[in-house]
């Protein structure tokens, strides 16, 4: 029988919508004003996050109530190798994100290369990440397992952020090249896991409602760490630059607001300045290597099941 309209709209979960769209919002907004625009503790801040804290209770009061027809129903949410998944593809996706948002920066501003070579300096990662995911593809094939490859991503991850954080304003070209695509290949081995995952232990109909969570968190993870990062960033180079320069704002941390300061000053002085972006830049990066170990939490909840053993 055709449904009507009443019964699609009823299917859409508008009300859930309404509700989580407008508390992302606000947590958005809430990041981009923070440490930059406004202070952490002043009302258009505070504001947003408890908004977001509200509408987000309500989401999920929402998505209780309705059993089987919300958009995220509770069942799949609460299986193991969802929510192993969702921390996993969260953590994993947001190291490479903030590690590829604020290299360019470093290429750009400390190394003084221009945006061309800059954007070739991210080939390292791209090619590794795509061998990464090669491995974890023919390996997945091989063995039926994706788990492995997952807490394999989970080692190698953190000590490659860790060596990242070792980058000077003079670390070789060679160490530079290595240590990004040590990045990449990590990341590359364990992106598939989850959705591997979702895909064996899900019932058939659930696998696309699987596969969208999934999607989602890839998505949320990054939107939520790079916000978390530029506020460190900003407030970080405030302090490393206090002796310096005065009245940094967010449009003078741009790429190209950083090398005005920096050509503008005289080359003992420029060299400090350097000294104190690179210094911003690892404290920056090291919730880079948090959100690495992280991951590890993901990959050792995640069930060990066979694609091989797929029960429909």
């Amino acid at each position: 029988s055709r449904m009507g309209l009443k019964q699609k709209l009823m299917q859409l979960d508008l009300i859930s919508n309404l509700l989580f769209i407008p508390a992302l919002t606000a947590l958005f907004l809430a990041f981009s004003w923070a440490g930059t625009k406004y202070s952490w503790g002043s009302g258009p801040v505070i504001g947003p996050i408890i908004a977001f804290a509200v509408l987000m209770a309500a989401f999920i009061y929402n998505q209780k109530r309705r059993g089987d027809a919300a958009a995220l129903p509770f069942r799949i949410m609460k299986r193991r190798s969802v929510i192993a998944g969702c921390i996993f593809i969260m953590c994993g996706n947001s190291t490479g994100n903030v590690l590829e948002y604020y290299l360019p920066t470093y290429y750009q501003v400390v190394r003084g290369y221009t945006p061309a070579k800059s954007g070739y300096m991210m080939l390292p990662i791209i090619i590794a990440g795509t061998i990464g995911a090669l491995i974890h593809g023919f390996g997945t094939s091989a063995t039926g397992y994706y788990a492995p490859f997952m807490l394999f991503a989970s080692i190698i991850m953190p000590v490659a952020a860790g060596l990242i954080t070792t980058i000077k304003i003079n670390t070789s070209f060679a160490e530079l090249i290595t240590y990004t695509a040590f990045s990449g290949l990590a990341y590359g081995i364990g992106f598939s896991g989850p959705q591997n995952a979702v895909q064996t232990v899900l019932p058939v109909e659930d696998v696309p409602l699987g596969t969208s969570i999934m999607l989602f968190a890839q998505s949320f993870g990054p939107a939520v760490a790079i916000a978390i990062a530029q506020v460190l960033f900003v407030n970080q180079l405030s302090m490393n630059l206090s002796g310096l320069v005065s009245g940094l704002n967010g449009a003078r941390i741009e790429n190209s607001g950083l090398t005005q300061i920096v050509t503008s000053m005289p080359p003992a002085k420029a060299r400090e300045a350097l000294m104190a972006i690179d210094k911003s830049l690892i404290q920056t990066w090291y919730l880079v290597v948090g959100l690495a170990c992280a991951t590890m939490v993901g990959s050792l909840m995640i069930e060990w099941r066979s694609v091989k053993s797929r029960r429909d």
